[in-house]
């Protein structure tokens, strides 16, 4: 753009145009990557004993605390079994009394040698053996025990419901494929994510340290964007998994309850 001259022959005055003068200042530069959450403990409940599934006492993404009772496996079978294991250890008892009785006799005998030595020694065998048999009864009646107490699944830790995919009356069991639900401890998150290559061999070279541990105790806190947009208001610690030829997996951690889905997907931003 040009201004035609005037008659008398002078040049246009300059135009006047704003100036700034720039200043050197530090600046964060940042990365997003998509990532996966999960609770810190993932626990997979599964059932002890088989049976049919009689009671389910939670739904599907309910906070619990632990030793809720989530489940209740019909129990008639095993309280019988708890119930002929009692009976067991009062004749198991019963039959050692009996047992202790002759032997205190022959004992009492043999001193005025109307039995033998040999009798006290079969008598002592045989209360003994009884001994045995009640030791066993009772460990019976501890595994009946155990087993019925395994009717009731209870929470092992406090968490999140997962899916649920069994229904009243299915049949359920300890070898089972698929758990009965997987628990979510959520008072702290894991965000996983996948940096290239060229982004660690970068992220590295701007943090000071010797070794990879070092640089990652030297790396500025990173942030998690939700599925909503939303920034999560606690800051996040990186902690490095695994190195590949071309990939490099990442886990931070945040410690704020966070309820989400094990296959959300959200983003994580790293400050550099």
């Amino acid at each position: 753009m040009w201004s035609k001259p005037n008659q008398g022959g002078e040049a246009p005055a300059a135009l006047e145009v704003p100036v700034m003068i720039l200043q050197e200042e530090n600046g964060i530069l940042t990365k997003t990557y998509a990532s996966s959450i999960e609770g810190v403990v993932n626990v997979e409940i599964r059932p002890q004993v088989s049976g049919y599934l009689a009671k389910i006492f939670v739904d599907e993404g309910a906070f619990v605390r632990a030793g809720q009772t989530l489940f209740q496996v019909d129990d008639r079978t095993y309280k019988e079994q708890y119930k002929n294991a009692q009976a067991s250890i009062l004749a198991a008892k019963a039959n050692l009394s009996n047992v202790k009785i002759d032997l205190d006799r022959k004992k009492e005998l043999v001193s005025n040698k109307l039995v033998s030595n040999l009798q006290v020694d079969q008598a002592q065998a045989t209360y003994e053996g009884a001994q045995a048999a009640l030791a066993q009864a009772n460990a019976v009646f501890e595994t009946a025990k155990i087993n019925l107490e395994f009717c009731t699944i209870k929470a092992p830790v406090s968490g999140t419901i997962g899916r649920i995919p069994y229904r009243l009356g299915s049949l359920i069991n300890p070898a089972a494929v698929e758990p009965l639900t997987l628990l979510s401890d959520t008072h702290a998150v894991f965000a996983y994510f996948s940096m290239s290559e060229n982004d660690f061999v970068n992220f590295q070279a701007a943090l000071p340290g010797n070794s990879v541990a070092e640089k990652l105790k030297q790396a500025a806190p990173v942030t998690l964007k939700t599925a909503n947009g939303q920034d999560f208001p606690h800051l996040g610690k990186l902690m490095l998994l695994k190195v590949n030829s071309t990939r490099i997996q990442v886990r931070s951690v945040f410690g704020q309850n966070l309820k989400t889905r094990k296959d959300n997907y959200e983003q994580v931003t790293q400050g550099k």
